[in-house]
């Protein structure tokens, strides 16, 4: 906080100057006027939305440095036309923005294969066919403003003002024009702007303008109006909507001189004022830290260091085995825990933390002093710790059994844990914690829920639950069900105990009353104690828990409290936190049962300030409805006075445009009531209103529209001051990131990456560049196998190696590259492509695997000569070894390792044609207790789970899904969305589902199987039950694919019957009809909060390989 204070000054010292920047500022204008969705769905959305990608993404690139942009991709009915473009008046910035805010929108209408998106700044549309030249079509409309309505004299100047803009549109080379006229009379004026499309014709914008100006006058009389054709776009209105564009015209030579004057001699003045602010915080800063005593670190340090307490930092290490990642027990949140043996034979945990002691000698001395205070047989002992080393370094008792929730969530060690051994547990905790009044007892109800359940919080060990534990446990308790949540390890259905049901049953009404929602109706923790003690008094009944509904969050009174707002009439910001997917019912809501309405004093108006209150806040309401703020005010002088009344709205930003016009106009009714007193006040859900007869209005800077010389010279001054200080500003911020970066990386041993590329050389794994580079003849593309990175070589010795070269350098991710190669090389399987090393000491880095002569999988099945040397039973080996590989990665491994990218050209065979499984560099490990990780998309389209592809979520059921679309490929020869002929235009998934449904799944047999010709009962079987594995593989909910273990039983006992599968995700390929699971599909058109762009996943992703 304090670090920035320098650069907050500078900043403030120049408030005043930088506010005049903003006059001459415009406003992206991206308030959506119009979208319209074509009524024909695409051909295929999996290549229709990659293409549409990729327009967005190359039209994007063209709006950074001009107001439009076009782009084609793709060929044939999934081509993908798209076209951009700004009004004239926009700076780019602005263009930048109005167009995000197309490209967000426009999405929405896929599975249709065409849209266009009229904005206040910008037009976007997406076809699958060429539209460039069109200027008129079916859905050509125009849109009206609001209900104020205008005199002739008003009318007449509009058609002026457009014709005008006609002409001026017509032969300006942008096809731009936009006129301001003054009203006869009148102090008001008509503002019109005209845009045609610049992939128009001359005369095609001509046609399309003059067709506008015939529709625009459809608006007369009232005071605002557009025009949306298919070439071009008109709009006028009473009010300048206008952005402004710089003055060109040159100034005088004098003019020239007193500019360059005033921005050089400012820019010094900042620079001064700017250095003696900084000098003058950094003295502040210097007294207010001798002030906390910060200068008695090393003095802390020294007292650290010389008490009992104090390790040696080596002695620590060596007891660690160097910290052996064989060693790691933990990964928490402050450090990670080793477990290590001092030399007099002593066990012993090890936490290193991330934070330095340099940095925080202070507490961390404070910390170890007051843990190694308290001493208790129920808390783990402080035997000591280290500061001396390159990180600071605490020392606990080692308990060999470790945690509780490695026996409660565990359906084998859960045995050891009886009812009564559990019962003892709790009221050890309680009886012995040395709990006080600042402990969680909301955390302990729901420690002893899990206790008694077996289940962890938020997820259920079976799919038969999908709420929360809390949630659990309440809706069973109110249904009088309490014992069919007991864990089953507790066995008390088999051997029913009715004092362990009754204390059980009790437990879990103690677990409620501890997560109540309001604090003040949970129990003390002396009252917990007592509560399990005492089996004979009565318990109070608990009240709802905080969240009742875990899928929608519908939160109680209590957490209602927590939204505040400020109105857009104070000058200060709001600061907020963006919780709307957390609440999204609550803030969508405009309207509730608390609405209610607050008059002012008695005071009573007559019925000319009753009258004029009233269109006030008509007015008001409109403007709201108008502004993109959802804010208005009204200031109306009442008739026949010298007074006025003054009316303020505001909706809140989460509505919809059409629940702010609702709910504002309810507020306008109800504020009706207050009438005839001369104050009154609207409290809606979802919006305020406000009227007085006192101005309550804070006033609101009047920007300057004056474009003389005098306005030019201070945009030159100010934009040179501004650079000035954006470079001091930049500067001041990029010693600090250094600085920081530098800190952090010393912490979390950054520095250590020439430490690990030298374990990697000295280590059995590694293989000479110059070696390897020899072996592929200088990486000759004769001996290239793949894409993916993949040549083929030879050693000295003759052995024949397959070398995979890394796209990233060694240098910058020597850690990565070292866990990825510790987590390749400790898997050995008879079904994996074997490791035999690595190199990173050359200009990339490099993986050697064994090389297997017959290549890939697809290159036998999706090819028709090739195909028959793979029969029935060597096919259904290659299923057999691709199963037992995956159960070995996702159960009998060491680490627990998912592919993520499973599919015919990542199955090896060997001379014997023995399947192995292929590149791993898309896989992920991930600790035994977790029962997902949430990561960045990667994979192949056509092979990943649908809640993979969604919402980033990875389990071992996404190889499931994508070992279900393989097999199906092995028996099909059907190459996933992509058949070897024309009969099938389905992905392998729908067409197996149908012909499955239909009872004909031999009829999509691999014709090279020639089970028509020479039919065996026995293989058409097998192939049918793999189909229907298949199926089941590929169910939509992962909670209903089996495990691979149970996929391989499946597959290997014939005779046992398989359950029906259920629809597979994508049940029409050609329109991509999503099930539940799959509509956030969408989402990988996100925008990108930092800069508007849309945040994809890469296509080298997709389609890796």
């Amino acid at each position: 906080m304090k670090k920035s204070a320098y650069t907050t000054s500078v900043l403030i010292a120049l408030i005043i100057v930088l506010q005049g920047l903003a006059r001459t500022e415009g406003v992206a204008r991206d308030q959506i006027v119009k979208m319209t969705c074509d009524q024909q769905k695409e051909h295929n959305q999996t290549l229709f939305i990659p293409n549409f990608v990729n327009v967005m993404g190359i039209i994007g690139n063209q709006m950074r440095n001009s107001l439009n942009g076009t782009a084609v991709v793709g060929t044939g009915p999934d081509s993908n036309y798209g076209l951009a473009q700004c009004y004239g008046d926009l700076s780019l910035q602005d263009c930048v923005l109005c167009y995000s805010e197309a490209r967000t929108v426009l999405p929405s209408c896929f599975p249709n294969n065409g849209a266009r998106i009229f904005l206040d700044g910008c037009f976007m549309r997406v076809q699958n066919y060429s539209f460039y030249h069109e200027y008129t079509g079916p859905n050509d409309t125009f849109v009206c403003g609001n209900t104020t309505r205008k005199n002739t004299m008003f009318q007449d100047t509009v058609k002026q003002a457009v014709l005008n803009a006609v002409t001026d549109a017509t032969t300006s080379s942008d096809y731009f024009a936009r006129v301001q006229l003054l009203v006869a009379s009148r102090n008001e004026s008509a503002y019109v702007l005209a845009q045609c499309w610049r992939t128009l014709s001359p005369s095609s914008c001509r046609a399309c303008l003059e067709n506008a100006s015939a529709t625009i006058t459809k608006c007369a009389p009232w005071s605002e109006g557009r025009v949306l054709n298919t070439g071009c776009f008109m709009r006028y209105s009473d009010t300048d909507f206008f952005n402004p564009i710089p003055a060109t015209s040159s100034s005088s030579n004098k003019g020239k001189i007193i500019a360059i004057v005033v921005s050089v001699v400012s820019s010094v003045v900042v620079l001064v004022v700017a250095l003696m602010i900084g000098l003058y915080i950094r003295k502040q800063r210097y007294i207010q830290k001798r002030r906390k005593g910060s200068y008695d670190v090393k003095k802390l340090s020294k007292m650290l260091n010389d008490s009992s307490l104090n390790f040696k930092y080596t002695t620590v290490e060596k007891a660690t085995g160097n910290w052996d990642e064989s060693n790691k027990l933990g990964q928490g949140g402050f450090g990670t825990v080793y477990k290590g043996v001092l030399p007099d034979g002593r066990e012993i945990a090890v936490k290193r933390l991330y934070f330095n002691n340099k940095f925080r000698a202070v507490d961390f001395y404070n910390e170890v002093n007051m843990i190694s205070s308290v001493e208790h047989r129920n808390l783990v002992r402080l035997l000591g710790c280290s500061c001396s080393g390159p990180e600071s370094i605490l020392v606990y008792e080692y308990l060999p059994n470790m945690s509780l929730d490695r026996f409660i969530f565990d359906p084998t060690r859960g045995k050891a844990l009886n009812w009564e051994k559990r019962f003892e547990i709790i009221i050890e905790y309680l009886a012995h914690g040395q709990l006080t009044e600042k402990a969680d007892v909301y955390s302990f109800g729901v420690l002893i829920l899990e206790v008694v359940t077996g289940m962890e919080n938020n997820k259920s060990k079976t799919t038969e639950y999908t709420d929360s534990l809390v949630a659990i446990a309440w809706n069973h308790f109110q249904q009088n069900k309490v014992e069919e949540i007991f864990d089953p390890n507790l066995m008390m259905h088999i051997y029913p105990n009715i004092n362990y049901q009754k204390e059980a049953i009790k437990v879990v009404q103690v677990g409620l009353l501890c997560t109540q929602e309001a604090p003040a109706l949970r129990p003390s923790m002396s009252s917990v104690l007592k509560m399990l003690a005492k089996d004979d008094e009565p318990l109070p009944l608990p009240a709802n828990p905080p969240f009742i509904d875990e899928k929608t969050m519908e939160l109680n009174d209590i957490t209602q409290k927590s939204n505040h707002y400020c109105y857009s009439d104070d000058s200060s910001s709001i600061a907020t936190v963006d919780n709307s997917h957390f609440f999204p019912r609550f803030f969508e809501d405009y309207k509730g049962p608390n609405d209610s309405i607050v008059c002012g004093n008695t005071t009573r108006k007559n019925a000319m300030f009753q009258q004029s209150t009233k269109q006030a806040a008509i007015n008001a309401v409109m403007g709201a409805l108008r502004n993109n703020a959802y804010f208005a005010r009204e200031e109306m002088l009442v008739q026949g006075t010298n007074k006025s009344v003054y009316v303020l709205v505001e909706c809140w930003k989460t509505l919809s445009p059409d629940s702010c016009r609702a709910c504002l106009k309810n507020a306008s009714t109800w504020i009706s009531k207050c009438l005839p007193w001369s104050e009154g006040r609207v409290l809606n859900t979802g919006c305020f209103m406000r009227y007085s007869d006192i101005n309550f209005l804070n006033p609101i800077p009047i920007a300057s529209t004056s474009s003389s010389n005098t306005g030019m010279i201070i945009a030159i001054v100010v934009s040179v001051v501004s650079s000035v200080v954006v470079f001091v500003i930049v500067l001041i911020i990029a010693i600090y990131v250094r600085k920081r970066r530098y800190v952090q990386q010393k912490r979390k041993g950054y520095y250590d990456v020439e430490k690990m590329a030298k374990i990697l050389n000295d280590s059995s794994l590694n293989f000479k560049y110059s070696a390897i580079e020899k072996a592929t003849e200088n990486w000759d593309e004769a001996n290239k196998l793949g894409q993916g990175g993949f040549g083929t070589g030879v050693l000295s010795d003759g052995r024949e190696i397959a070398v995979k070269r890394l796209f990233f350098n060694n240098k910058f991710r020597a850690a990565d590259f070292y866990n990825e190669v510790n987590m390749i090389s400790s898997i050995e399987h008879k079904n994996l492509v074997r490791l035999l090393g690595c190199n990173c000491s050359g200009p990339e880095s490099i993986l050697v695997y064994e090389y297997l002569p017959n290549m890939s999988l697809d290159l036998f099945i999706f090819d028709e000569i090739k195909g028959k040397e793979l029969g029935w039973e060597r096919r259904f080996e290659i299923m057999i070894g691709v199963a037992e590989g995956l159960v070995y990665l996702h159960e009998n491994s060491k680490t627990r390792i998912i592919h993520r990218d499973i599919k015919a050209s990542n199955i090896l065979l060997d001379l014997r044609l023995r399947a192995k499984i292929a590149d791993f560099g898309l896989a992920r490990s991930f600790q035994g207790d977790k029962s997902h990780i949430s990561t960045a998309i990667a994979g192949t389209l056509g092979y990943m789970a649908p809640e993979y592809l969604a919402r980033g979520q990875l389990t071992e059921k996404v190889d499931v899904y994508s070992f279900g679309v393989l097999i199906l490929e092995v028996v099909t020869a059907i190459e996933n969305n992509r058949s070897k002929t024309t009969e099938y235009t389905d992905s392998i998934v729908s067409t197996a589902w149908k012909h499955f449904k239909q009872g004909t799944v031999e009829k999509i047999f691999d014709p090279n199987l020639m089970m028509h010709i020479y039919p065996n009962i026995n293989f058409q079987k097998d192939a049918i039950r793999v189909v229907h594995v298949g199926l089941l593989c590929t169910q939509e909910s992962p909670c209903l694919r089996p495990s691979m273990s149970t996929t391989l039983k499946m597959l290997a006992k014939t005779d046992e019957p398989l359950p029906v599968p259920s629809k597979p995700p994508f049940i029409d390929e050609n329109t991509m009809e999503l099930n539940s699971v799959t509509q956030k599909l969408l989402s990988y058109c996100d925008i990108d909060n930092d800069s508007g762009s849309i945040a994809t996943v890469s296509h080298s992703h997709f389609y890796p390989r």
